[in-house]
């Protein structure tokens, strides 16, 4: 038992765990925001699949991991947008066009990856991110190396949390981040609190 403790608490597998936990973390905050605008996005799981296919692909081909990154935001929000046109727009089932969004976004990842790589015996690979270390915060025993010497999306998650954190007791009269007091309309659905009446009292167009 104390020999799996150990490797638990190894450096490298707490560093391989928040590495991992990033791209679920960019994930879970925008279904946290679609959720407190009312719209439940079951489609999520299959939008991160095509995301990961087409950033990988965009790496791959043109050799730019960050052209890479873009293309997967990009991918992202052309399939929330697809989702927000059924279930906002038409007013069709969350539940069944999520569904819907899943199939049909992990199908066409796959035709798409089959389309573009072929059926190859040794699956492609590209180089991925280095660490960039924090100056003398990476130098913490065990926590310095753990979350201090992480790739810059791993930083960029770390800053998008802590900004949702900072804001998830806003209300629509302001919020303590500066920021939001310059930009209040992406922090409607947190203030609202879920609630339409809320949003509408605020001018909010509320469907």
């Amino acid at each position: 038992m104390s020999a799996v403790f150990e490797q638990i608490f190894q450096v490298g597998f707490l560093a391989a765990i928040i590495r991992i936990a990033t791209p679920l973390a960019f994930a879970t905050l925008g279904e946290m925001f679609s959720e407190r605008a009312g719209v439940l996005n079951l489609g999520i799981e299959g939008i991160m699949l095509l995301c990961a296919m087409t950033g990988f692909t965009a790496a791959s081909l043109s050799g730019s991991l960050w052209l890479g990154v873009l293309a997967a935001v990009l991918t992202g929000m052309a399939m929330s947008a697809l989702h927000a046109l059924f279930t906002v727009a038409l007013g069709l089932s969350q539940h069944v066009c999520g569904i819907g969004v899943t199939l049909f976004s992990s199908g066409l990842a796959y035709f798409l990856y089959r389309l573009t790589f072929g059926q190859q015996s040794v699956p492609p690979s590209i180089k991925g991110f280095q660490t960039v270390p924090i100056p003398l915060l990476s130098d913490i025993p065990v926590l310095g190396s753990a979350v201090f010497n992480q790739f810059a999306l791993v930083y960029l998650a770390i800053i998008a949390i802590r900004s949702l954190l900072s804001c998830s007791t806003a209300r629509l009269g302001g919020c303590r981040c500066g920021w939001s007091a310059r930009t209040r309309a992406p922090l409607i659905p947190l203030g609202s609190a879920s609630s339409p009446r809320a949003s509408r009292r605020s001018s909010s167009a509320v469907r």
